[in-house]
Order: C-alpha cells, then structure tokens, then sequence
C-alpha cells in the first residue's frame, strides 16, 4: 500500500538581490532548516495569485513574478507524516530587501550564496541547483 495519501502543491519564490538569497526558518524548529517563502496551492487558485498572496500574508510586501523556474517533486517525512509535494518555483522580484514576517513562527533571512553550502537548505534539490548555478534552467527534480 502507498504510504502518501495526498499530494501536497505549493509554490516558492526565490529572489536574489546583490549575491544574496532569501530564505525564511520555523523559529518552532530544533535545528534550523531554511527554505524559500510561499505556500500551499488551494484547488481553483493560480499559482502565480497563491504566491503573491503568500508573501502579503508573511511578509507584508507586494512581490513582481519575473518568470517560471521548475518544479521540485518532494518524498519527505514531516512531523512523522509522510508528504509527497509538488514545489513550483517563480524568480520574483521585490520592492525592498527589509522584510518584517508577519507571522511570529517565522523568521527571515538574506543568506549569502557564496555561503549556501553552510546552511541546511531544503528541500536538498534546491540547494544543489544553487549551488551549481542553474536556477534557471527550467527542469523537474525529484528528491527522495
């Protein structure tokens, strides 16, 4: 019998601003893991609506989409549940890098890319496009 009961589709937004990325952290987390904003995907929603809605809701800021980027097909484990995910990702644009969360379990952070090997970035796919340097060649990952 399958383990995953649903597929879960969200979309992620990655902005790079002066060789830094923005990642956000669960301050609920034990040991910090970063990952990119946004959200889960209603049924009936665009995905470009889901996430400039994601980024009013948690960061209080207007976002640009510059485009679509790829999707990341996601076998994890999270909360001793096991998820199977969808994660589209968008290159946005913001107004500003000062970001204030709007939500108290989350916390913000412009990490340098030069120094994204430090981090324990997820899902893991994500980080080792960043650091091969093709964020942009739009692909479909899967990362068990």
């Amino acid at each position: 019998m399958n383990k995953y009961s649903k597929i879960r589709v969200s979309v992620r937004g990655i902005c790079i601003i002066e060789d830094k990325m923005l990642f956000q952290t669960d301050l609920n987390d034990k040991v910090p893991v970063y990952a990119t904003l946004g959200g889960e995907l209603e049924p009936g929603e665009k995905m470009e609506e889901r996430l400039k809605l994601e980024f009013m809701e948690e960061a209080g800021t207007e976002i640009e989409i510059l485009k679509y980027l790829f999707v990341i097909e996601n076998f994890l484990i999270y909360n001793d549940q096991p998820i199977h995910s969808l994660e589209h990702y968008f290159l946005i644009k913001l107004p500003s890098e000062e970001l204030t969360s709007r939500e108290s379990h989350l916390s913000f952070h412009w990490l340098p890319v030069k120094e994204i090997p430090k981090f324990n970035i997820k899902p893991k796919a994500l980080k080792d496009v960043i650091l091969k340097g093709e964020l942009e060649d739009v692909r479909h990952f899967i990362a068990e």
